[in-house]
């Protein structure tokens, strides 16, 4: 069985997919007093995307701010602003099941905001503790979500169904799952005392966050309440993936201008369509399936831009199984 480790690892350039643990995703959070804020949330976000392959060794991680006004959804924050965000997941404690055992782990070990006076520079430092390192080095399955849309996402709550349904959208077998209300004020971070009453919670946080996220991702997503008697006691999400229809301008037959991607995701491109129709079921990662593809290409001395691209490309998929699945 694959590692989560090991697909981080296979994906730490990929600039469009973070990935995490899916023991985390999975987990609630043990404290509702104060659980982290949604800029916390997309905060923890950059962190796990700039600690790429280094994610499971006990070493400093570290960004600039002016790297981080950079990025889309990221906002220009000071020190003080910095210094609170790391406070809040420094202070993160979730909580999870793991066979026989609940885990409970923190984000952070520690961290630290640099800064000189003198020059206007200014950065995060931060360290992964050692629970956490552990759970990531032992788990055995992940979520990967798109990196930019979580960092787009305007409530804290739609992100964290994003990423708990990101958990789940390749299941086999499987296309809803129940949460009781305390199991969803726990998963989404609803904080103690908020929301008590089940119309407040379906309004201002399921609702929000299901619209949210059926504009914004890929997922098309239902959320239902289940009754006991009068009362709601759950609610049923339901989730399958959108499906995608190529514009009746992008041509699909080889051309000399057709060029398959050297890197990044295949997501919205005549590449993905391929992908879905030609390939097993059920469907493998695509984008871990176009990573093969660009090593099976510089493999076989075969341009990217080849004339023939697109055909081979489509065999590539129809054979994946046979050939090229490892």
């Amino acid at each position: 069985m694959r590692k989560t480790l090991q697909i981080i690892k296979d994906r730490a350039g990929n600039k469009d997919q973070n990935l995490h643990a899916g023991e985390i995703i999975d987990g609630h959070f043990s404290d509702l007093k104060n659980p982290p804020s949604l800029a916390a949330l997309k905060l923890y976000e950059l962190l796990i995307k700039y600690a790429a392959y280094n994610i499971d060794k006990n070493i400093w991680h570290n960004i600039s701010v002016s790297e981080m006004q950079k990025i889309k959804g990221i906002k220009n924050y000071n020190s003080t602003e910095l210094t609170q965000l790391l406070k809040e997941l420094r202070a993160v404690v979730m909580e999870y099941r793991a066979k026989d055992r609940t885990i409970i782990t923190g984000l952070l070990d520690i961290a630290a905001v640099i800064s000189n006076p003198d020059t206007g520079y200014l950065e995060i430092q931060w360290k992964f503790g050692e629970s956490f390192r552990d759970l990531i080095a032992k788990s055995e399955y992940w979520a990967i979500v798109d990196y930019r849309t979580t960092l787009e996402m305007t409530s804290r709550y739609s992100l964290r169904l994003y990423e708990i349904l990101a958990l789940r959208i390749n299941l086999k077998h499987k296309n809803s799952d129940t949460f009781t209300l305390a199991e969803l004020r726990g998963k989404l971070g609803v904080p103690e005392g908020k929301l008590k009453r089940w119309s407040d919670l379906r309004d201002k946080a399921i609702n929000v966050a299901v619209k949210e996220i059926n504009q914004r991702t890929t997922f098309a997503v239902t959320a239902q309440p289940k009754k006991m008697g009068r009362s709601v006691q759950a609610v049923e999400f339901k989730w399958e993936r959108k499906e995608i229809k190529l514009p009746q301008s992008i041509p699909l037959k080889t051309s000399k201008s057709i060029v398959f991607p050297l890197d990044g995701s295949i997501r919205y491109t005549q590449w993905e369509d391929i992908a879905r129709k030609n390939l097993p079921k059920p469907l493998p990662d695509l984008d871990m399936v176009a990573q093969q593809f660009r090593k099976w290409l510089k493999n076989k001395n075969i341009s990217s831009n080849s004339i023939n691209v697109l055909s081979i490309f489509k065999k590539f998929c129809e054979k994946y199984r046979i050939e090229f699945n490892n």
